[in-house]
């Protein structure tokens, strides 16, 4: 069985779900887990946090359905309102760092990611954004020089979307288990890290 999850570093509803999906990795570090970066905030649908108006609803239901928080800083980040939201940024961000990490570390740097961003209120375009991240996985410092040039041209992150694209993803977080030549929705309605390993169970089942 291999696994697709497929996220996007801005997205209220996989910052959420991360907070379960990486305590259901972490006891299952033997998957065969490909994490894939979408685009939901590109072009048009770049812009502004405050030119999106729906944050406020959308956090508040996030937060009774799991167990994060939203920061202090993050708060007011959205009351200033002039962040301009790009996939791009956190999506090349991943994209570099997650080679250098062991692949059963991934969904942790995601998460990670994700934090700075909803709990300190960075922006993920900026190179600065990542050093703290950077300490914590016990990576070399001189990984955010690499770092800024590729947030410069955006390429690293082309293969993602490219990738999310093809499978036809349109919404965030999705996971999908491949079982042969077969797929299948592997989230559902999870919601806890027990969920996702009955789900995990029952698709086992299958393949035997």
């Amino acid at each position: 069985m291999k696994l697709y999850y497929i996220w996007d570093a801005y997205c209220g509803w996989s910052y959420g779900f991360n907070s379960s999906f990486t305590d259901f990795h972490a006891n299952h570090p033997e998957l065969d887990l490909e994490i894939i970066s979408g685009g939901l905030f590109l072009g048009e649908n770049s812009k502004a946090v405050g030119d999106y108006g729906f944050f406020e609803i959308g956090n508040a239901k996030i937060a009774q359905l799991y167990p994060v928080t939203f920061g202090e800083n993050y708060q007011k980040m959205l009351e200033d309102g002039n962040m301009v939201l790009d996939s791009t940024g956190p999506a090349v961000a991943f994209a570099i760092l997650r080679e250098q990490i062991p692949k059963a570390r991934q969904s942790e740097l995601a998460f990670a990611i994700q934090k700075a961003y909803f709990i300190e209120g960075k922006s993920l375009s900026r190179p600065e954004s990542y050093q703290s991240i950077l300490s914590e996985f016990g990576l070399d410092k001189h990984l955010l020089n690499q770092l800024a040039l590729a947030l410069e041209t955006g390429q690293a992150a082309q293969k993602d979307f490219q990738k999310a694209s093809a499978m036809g993803v349109q919404t965030y977080p999705t996971v999908i288990a491949q079982i042969d030549d077969k797929y299948y929705d592997f989230r559902g309605r999870a919601v806890t890290a027990t969920d996702l390993e009955n789900n995990y169970q029952s698709l086992l089942e299958r393949e035997k």
